[in-house]
Order: structure tokens, then sequence, then C-alpha cells
């Protein structure tokens, strides 16, 4: 994973005197601890076709969006 973070784009702030480094992956800037599981999650991610996203901001009503999906889908 190492190799693989030596070819992305990098940025070192300069606030932090050096000490934060953040690589850029799929056009999010991000230290490599949160890109490496975004990555391992998309290697093994395998889509079914019954697979229902559900995606809302918070306290959007996301309790009642998970619920009448489930109502729709059964």
């Amino acid at each position: 994973m190492e190799e693989m973070f030596k070819t992305f784009p990098q940025y070192t702030s300069s606030w932090l005197k050096g000490k934060l480094t953040l690589y850029k992956y799929q056009d999010f800037w991000n230290v490599p601890e949160f890109h490496e599981g975004g990555i391992l999650a998309q290697q093994s991610f395998e889509a079914r076709p019954s697979d229902v996203f559900i995606c809302s901001p918070p306290k959007a009503g996301t309790t009642w969006l998970k619920a009448l999906a489930f109502a729709i889908v059964t």
C-alpha cells in the first residue's frame, strides 16, 4: 500500500511545519490512513442486483427514509 501512496500527488502542510502530508486519491485530499480503508473497501466490494443504497444528510429523516425504503422493497 505504501508503494501506491508514493505515486499519489502530495501536499505537505506549511502551518504544521511539515508534520502533515496529505495525499490526493480520486479528487480527495486526505491522510493515508483514511485513503487506505477506502481503497481496501473498493477492492473487496461486489455489488449485487438486489443492493439498495440510501443516502441522506444527518438530521434529515434518515430513520424514516430507511423505514420507507424497507417497506417499498419488501
